[in-house]
């Protein structure tokens, strides 16, 4: 049996929380929801309330990681329920993990697309290079899951 690693997640304003196989569901979602909300509220805040010429760097370190984590939250909630529409025969814990890794990826590619943009060097071929490269990303992740469960004999680790 292939033990199942825990994973943790990141919650604005420096907490952690983390996510193993004996955690319930229905508490994995609320900490999702509960810390996307929370991300949702700070990047609103953000918008609303900092001067991103008078606070420099801070802000522009608050505006990305508040976005990060906004865009991280909804697509691991959005991603979890959609698999776990379509795919039941998989466990919840794994159609997590996918969701959870997929979430990072996007949140990489929207904060990154956003980030260029703001220095200008957002174009064609910069998107195309950046989604390319979490495409590779991804690729890996697929190849070495699969290797694993060549390698379990069919069995996914459950």
């Amino acid at each position: 049996m292939v033990a199942w690693p825990d994973i943790l997640i990141l919650l604005p304003g420096g907490g952690a929380a983390s996510v193993s196989p004996s955690m319930s569901l229905k508490r994995y979602l609320t900490t999702m929801a509960v810390g996307t909300a929370i991300a949702a509220s700070s990047w609103v805040m953000v918008l609303l309330f900092l001067d991103p010429q008078s606070t420099g760097f801070i802000g522009l370190v608050l505006f990305f990681s508040s976005f990060f984590l906004m865009i991280f939250g909804l697509a691991s909630i959005v991603g979890f329920v959609v698999r776990w529409i379509f795919q039941r025969r998989e466990t919840s814990f794994r159609l997590v993990s996918i969701s959870f890794r997929q979430a990072i990826l996007a949140g990489l590619l929207l904060t990154g697309s956003l980030w260029l943009q703001s220095q200008q060097l957002f174009t064609w071929w910069t998107a195309a290079a950046l989604v390319m490269f979490l495409s590779l990303v991804e690729a890996f992740f697929v190849a070495r899951a699969e290797s694993r469960q060549s390698r379990n004999g069919g069995h996914r680790g459950t």
